[in-house]
């Protein structure tokens, strides 16, 4: 079993300070790829390391660049979504990721996955900080295949069942540690 979790920060740190150490952070960036790097691939283009840290640096800068659009979302939510996101859509093997801070507030992701795009909204409410819902999307040659809302945990069924891939790593979300190889908690970075 894999633990898939994030960087505890203190609640007296306010999420400003919270994206500006993620974003200057090396050190936090290099953890959070080896959190997400795919221990599954269901396809035969596994993302390589660089792959992967290019999409965090990608992260960071639409953090630095809309953090007012952030600014109220709970942190700790913002990037437990992120990461369990980025892990799967990693899993179905892309051969082009992107991701962006949207204003709803939101986090958009895009990827080519085989013959299909792959469109995943992640909303959040801008009052309370919590995350609120999760939209997938899924074109083939112009056509949308699928559509599905509902809880992150809940469109990845959809898009597994689409893609014809089984579920083989599970998550414990309640961990409150970074996980970077399974039975060893990586404290090093926390902030």
């Amino acid at each position: 079993m894999f633990d898939l979790t994030y960087f505890q920060m203190p609640e007296s740190i306010g999420n400003t300070e919270k994206i500006e150490r993620l974003v200057k952070s090396d050190d936090y960036k290099h953890k959070l790829r080896d959190d997400i790097a795919p221990l599954n691939v269901h396809s035969k283009q596994r993302p390589s390391r660089s792959f992967i840290l290019t999409y965090i640096e990608q992260f960071a800068n639409e953090l630095n660049q809309k953090s007012s659009v952030v600014a109220n979302l709970r942190f700790d939510v913002m990037i437990k979504k992120f990461l369990f996101t980025s892990k799967n859509i990693l899993e179905l093997g892309p051969s082009r990721i992107s991701v962006q801070i949207i204003s709803q507030p939101g986090i958009y992701f895009y990827a080519n996955i085989k013959d299909s795009s792959l469109h995943i909204d992640l909303n959040f409410n801008e009052e309370t900080g919590n995350f609120d819902e999760a939209v997938v999307n899924i074109f083939e040659n112009k056509t949308q295949k699928l559509n599905a809302f509902g809880s992150v945990e809940d469109i990845f069924s959809e898009i597994r069942s689409y893609f014809h891939v089984e579920r083989q790593t599970n998550y414990d979300y309640n961990a409150r540690y970074a996980i970077s190889v399974p039975g060893q908690t990586s404290t090093a970075f926390a902030f």
